[in-house]
């Protein structure tokens, strides 16, 4: 398959010795230094981008030892931020104050001191580029931009020189998941992704919609960059700068809620002809299992503040004012186990589908999907998650215990049998912190016959499922009118409720009642995904829908 190459839209810096900058200082760029509690070198970086700036900003995160006053002193312009901002809050600033001042460019060198060549590299690249976004990097670490390098040889009818053999180190756990996310979306490597210094464009960059406060925001910035088209390249500095490498567990689960995403769009938009040409993909694929994890964790919506939902606590006096005996079950768990399951299988095969409502703090406003839910008998589901084009998010398939997930987005495929895990134990690192596909499974799933139940000590109606004598599951019942309904379920794992479903609208379906609403949240994080059912309908669901494939 030929590549794809995608141009700039601007001419991008060609690599040659005889390009010279003029004297004095370049009038459109700026220097934005992002510092805190930095008194003693503040002088010197200020002086730093002086030699070729046409001024300096620089924006203080509420250092407490003289930081600005150096900074005023040694010539710059200096913007004061609350001292809990994080530099992605004081880079914002800096750029929005940059951008008032009458500046096209700024020149942010992170936490390395330019030297004047290294300033006059940058800036002869913004002459020629201003547009272009450029990033200095070690010698023989430029990666970014030699698609254009290749480009621009095949239209002179010139051979191509080798991509750089160069890789940048990979970093572990969650950032080096990060990093390979970010590389399936920019379809390019870059050899500083988390920092390093970089000239912006401002305009273009300020129409982006950077959302994170602390240091993953430079490579939040590169990502929204390429996607939204603006010409990246990396240029090489004599010495290699410092390469930052954010270990932030909450930054680097913001940024994969927000690279996931992307990424399924711009493939969407490739599959369905509403453009694409990208550059040479990498081969780095996101290892299976933290895949098929992350991708549930975006279909459940993670991170934010917790909200509660379903019931409230119980209370003590329950039972004064609902005798046990007027419990599910005439107040015997067993038997209320049995009147539940008794209920449910009213409604054996059924198809719902659903309209999916993801709600986060970090996602600006709601994600919307739609489920399809399949259930045919006891022993047999399907759950579909679709994007709003149409192609398939996430397909999980269970029949007699065996089971399917795949996550075309993230080139996920896996099977098992009645007795493997999704997600074996310590398999993936960081599982614990991530919600599990083996939980989803089990929650859609809910409780089986044969389980061991009892009631929970103190509470009012919730009937507790047990693996030995470690309790797995809840369902807190409520009453309604002479009968009694599920109005939360909770899967507990090592003790902590790691999902829990509300219910707050059943209504009759073939003589049984269905949820028509529910909200899935987890505790842990708080985000929410809300279900409304828009059909339901029990006759029509064949074999097909429950039918499994081969890995492609």
């Amino acid at each position: 398959m030929a590549t794809k190459v995608r141009l700039p839209t601007t001419p991008v810096p060609e690599p040659s010795a005889k390009l010279q900058l003029p004297g004095g200082a370049v009038a459109e760029v700026v220097g934005l230094l992002v510092l805190q509690d930095d008194a003693a070198q503040v002088a010197d970086r200020v002086a730093s981008l002086l030699h070729r700036c046409d001024g300096a900003i620089v924006v203080d995160r509420g250092s407490q030892d003289g930081t600005r006053d150096l900074a005023a002193a040694a010539g710059a312009r200096v913007l004061s931020l609350p001292p809990r901002s994080g530099e992605g809050d004081g880079l914002r600033a800096g750029m929005q104050l940059a951008r008032e001042l009458g500046y096209i460019g700024a020149v942010v060198p992170g936490d390395h001191l330019l030297t004047a060549d290294e300033l006059d590299a940058l800036c002869l690249a913004h002459v020629r580029a201003p547009e272009a976004l450029v990033v200095g990097v070690g010698p023989g670490e430029a990666l970014a931009g030699k698609e254009w390098d290749e480009a621009r040889a095949i239209a002179e009818g010139r051979e191509p020189e080798p991509y750089p053999d160069w890789r940048p180190p990979r970093a572990d756990g969650l950032p080096g998941a990060v990093e390979r996310w970010f590389e399936r979306l920019v379809e390019t490597r870059f050899g500083y992704p988390w920092g390093g210094p970089r000239l912006l464009p401002l305009q273009g960059i300020l129409r982006r919609n950077l959302r994170e406060p602390g240091a993953g925001v430079h490579m939040e910035l590169l990502a929204l960059a390429v996607s939204s088209g603006i010409p990246t390249v990396e240029i090489e500095f004599a010495a290699s700068p410092a390469r930052p490498v954010v270990t932030c567990r909450k930054a680097a689960l913001r940024l994969l809620a927000r690279f996931v995403p992307m990424t399924v769009s711009a493939r969407g938009r490739e599959r369905l002809g509403m453009g694409g040409g990208y550059a040479p993909p990498t081969t780095s694929p996101l290892q299976l299992l933290l895949a098929a994890s992350v991708a549930v964790f975006l279909a459940v919506g993670l991170s934010g503040c917790p909200k509660p939902v379903g019931p409230a606590e119980p209370v003590a006096e329950c039972e004064q004012e609902l005798p046990r005996v007027s419990w599910p079950g005439a107040g015997d768990a067993d038997a209320a186990l049995g009147e539940l399951l008794a209920t449910r299988a009213g409604v054996e095969t059924v198809w719902v589908e659903q309209g999916v409502t993801i709600s986060d703090p970090e996602l600006d406003g709601s994600r919307k999907l739609r489920g399809v839910l399949a259930r045919g008998g006891p022993d047999r589901l399907r759950l579909r998650l679709l994007a709003p084009m149409g192609f398939t998010v996430l397909d999980y398939v269970e029949v007699a215990g065996d089971w399917q997930l795949s996550v075309p987005p993230a080139g996920v495929f896996r099977r098992g049998g009645p007795d493997d895990p999704i997600i074996e134990p310590g398999e993936v690192a960081d599982a614990e912190q991530m919600v599990r596909a083996d939980l989803v499974a089990s929650l859609l799933k809910s409780i089986g016959a044969g389980a061991s139940v009892r009631w929970r000590g103190g509470s009012c109606a919730v009937l507790e499922e047990l693996d030995g004598d470690v309790v797995v599951r809840r369902l807190a019942f409520r009453p309604v009118g002479d009968a009694w309904e599920v109005a939360r379920e909770e899967v507990v794992d090592a003790g902590e409720v790691r999902l829990a479903a509300a219910f707050t609208d059943y209504r009759p379906v073939d003589g049984s009642v269905w949820p028509h609403r529910q909200e899935i949240t987890d505790p842990t994080r708080g985000s929410s995904i809300l279900l409304e059912t828009k059909s339901l309908r029990t006759d029509g669901v064949t074999d097909a829908f429950f039918a499994m494939r081969d890995a492609d």
